[in-house]
């Protein structure tokens, strides 16, 4: 299956807003489903099940924005995650997945400044602050990575975050410059 192709029908129209057919639903539903086996290529399929009206709609693009992900088309994320930002900016998925694939794509440094570019409109959101973060660490920002962190924790359940930043890959630098021992599992 060509994810281009896919994709393409949906650049260059309007988004829909309307709501989504009950049926509609149940194949973004099914779509998720797949994506969570990690199986794309079924969850592309359902995605094709649905409507042309349906094929504009934000959640549609989100979830094919996934699909992109773990296809590793990480072109065509960003298309997707840009379609997303330009038609529904409120939405902290398409920035978020914006600067997700910027970073795969060894940009990190523009998907920082997305991210950055758009904090204020998302403030409660700890993914963005976290993300922001391990981006930090990449670029070797210290004092910004902690920072970082520091909203994350405050945001979100700090608890759980710790754990999941003492275990994180993107943040074993971080804890490498200040000294901190790895945890043991």
């Amino acid at each position: 299956m060509n994810c281009r192709w896919l994709f393409s029908r949906t650049l260059n129209i309007p988004l829909q807003v309307n709501k989504l057919e009950p049926s509609e639903v149940e194949h973004l539903n099914a779509a998720l489903g797949w994506l969570g086996l990690k199986q794309w290529k079924e969850a592309s399929q359902e995605l094709e099940k649905l409507s042309p009206e349906a094929q504009k709609h934000p959640d549609t693009l989100e979830v094919r924005c996934l699909v992109f992900e773990q296809a590793e088309r990480l072109d065509l994320s960003t298309e997707a995650a840009r379609l997303i930002i330009r038609h529904a900016p409120e939405r902290a998925f398409g920035w978020f997945h914006l600067a997700y694939a910027l970073d795969q794509l060894k940009l990190t440094n523009r998907a920082y400044d997305t991210l950055l570019e758009v904090l204020d409109q998302f403030p409660k959101d700890w993914q963005m602050h976290y993300n922001m973060a391990c981006y930090a660490c990449k670029l070797q920002r210290w004092s910004d990575c902690w920072h970082w962190l520091e909203k994350a924790f405050t945001i979100g359940d700090a608890r759980e975050l710790t754990l999941m930043a003492m275990e994180d890959p993107d943040l074993q630098p971080y804890w490498n410059h200040i000294g901190m021992p790895k945890l043991k599992k």
